[in-house]
C-alpha cells in the first residue's frame, strides 16, 4: 500500500489543482483508487479475524493519506477539503472559508 508516499501524495495533490474547480466533490473511490487502496472482501480470507484485521489497516492508511491531503492543500495551497459524509470531499470555494471557518469555530 502506498510504498512511496510523498511521490503518490504530491500526484494526488496536483491531480487535484489540475482537475478539480471549486465546488466539486472528489469521491472516496477516487481518492482510494488513486492509492491502489482496495477494500477487502471478506471471502478472500480465511477467517473473519484476517479480514478484519486488513480491513482496518486498509482503512487506517486511507484516513491518514486524506488527512496528509487536507493538510498539504491546506497548508501551501490554501485549499480547504470539506467532508461531505459518505461521499468524499469537497473543495470549498475561497470566498466560503472564512464563512465556514468562523461557523466552525461558533459551533464548537
Amino acid at each position: 500500500m502506498c510504498e512511496n508516499r510523498e511521490e503518490l501524495l504530491g500526484g494526488i495533490i496536483e491531480e487535484i489543482l489540475t482537475y478539480h474547480a471549486d465546488g466539486s466533490l472528489i469521491s472516496h473511490e477516487w481518492l482510494r483508487k488513486k492509492c491502489g487502496l482496495e477494500t477487502p472482501i471478506i471471502s478472500d480470507f480465511a477467517d473473519t479475524r484476517e479480514f478484519l484485521e486488513t480491513y482496518q489497516a486498509t482503512q487506517f492508511a486511507y484516513m491518514g493519506i486524506v488527512d496528509a491531503i487536507r493538510w498539504e492543500l491546506l497548508e501551501n495551497e490554501n485549499v480547504y477539503l470539506k467532508n461531505v459524509r459518505g461521499d468524499g470531499y469537497e473543495i470549498l470555494n475561497p470566498k466560503d472559508q472564512t464563512q465556514f471557518g468562523y461557523d466552525r469555530f461558533i459551533d464548537n
